[in-house]
């Protein structure tokens, strides 16, 4: 219910976003390109012939229903979505944009950003949506689910989902995860992860969909990190990593 409410207050703008990356062609030049569908009620009315109701706002708000895109667009929207988030300088906002992007993208319930703690170097939570408030660790705490340290320690997206999920502390997110690591040359600089409620698993597309943009979201996480010690006087003169 709480996803739910949250898919409802949000639908208008996630209509607004959805109709920037989705309702036009991408424009290549191929035969049979297709456009996006991003349903409103006007759209509901004249092809279906049913009115607009809550059900279908609650659906649109988190990425289902009559929503409607092709590969190509979704690879589009990650490129665009890439290209901002490796644009910004605040952190925080950095984080929030990153797992607000992969939630949405992957029709995930709930996502959290994990990063590098200054001090321990251990893995702590840097940004989160829609985690149940008893899931998020003390300021500073490292983050224990047990699944995301094997991703870190193989550097390779791990998915997991019912009863083999149950039998670890993430199952407190829902009953389907996916972890990806922020990987930067050899080093894993964080880890992005997000769950679904219900027993549905992360496939291989939404796999790629996440490792896209982890990878987007490592050299992003790295800039920024970059520019604040070059305003510190922390470091040198140095070459920023384009997206």
């Amino acid at each position: 219910m709480l996803f739910d409410r949250l898919g409802s207050q949000g639908a208008a703008d996630r209509g607004i976003q959805a109709s920037v990356l989705f309702q036009d062609r991408p424009g290549i030049d191929l035969p049979g390109e297709s456009a996006g569908v991003v349903p409103d009620a006007k759209w509901k009315e004249e092809t279906v012939g049913d009115p607009w109701t809550i059900g279908d706002t609650y659906n649109f708000g988190i990425g289902q229903g009559y929503l409607s895109v092709t590969p190509l667009q979704m690879v589009t929207a990650i490129s665009a979505i890439g290209k901002a988030v490796t644009g910004l300088t605040d952190l925080n906002q950095l984080w929030n944009r990153i797992v607000e992007g992969a939630v949405y993208m992957a029709q995930a319930d709930r996502g959290w950003l994990l990063v590098r703690s200054s001090d321990s170097q251990a893995l702590v939570l840097g940004a989160g949506r829609n985690l149940p408030p008893e899931a998020i660790p003390a300021e500073d705490q490292p983050w224990e689910d047990e699944i995301s340290s094997l991703a870190v320690a193989s550097a390779e997206p791990l998915t997991v989902h019912g009863e083999a999920l149950r039998r670890f502390p993430l199952a407190a997110l829902g009953q389907a995860a996916l972890v990806v690591p922020l990987r930067f040359r050899e080093d894993v600089v964080g880890l992005l992860g997000i769950a679904r409620k219900t027993d549905k698993p992360f496939n291989s597309s939404d796999q790629t969909l996440l490792q896209a943009m982890a990878d987007y979201a490592a050299i992003a996480m790295v800039n920024a990190s970059l520019i604040h010690r070059l305003e510190d006087g922390g470091v040198g003169p140095t070459v920023l990593i384009g997206g």
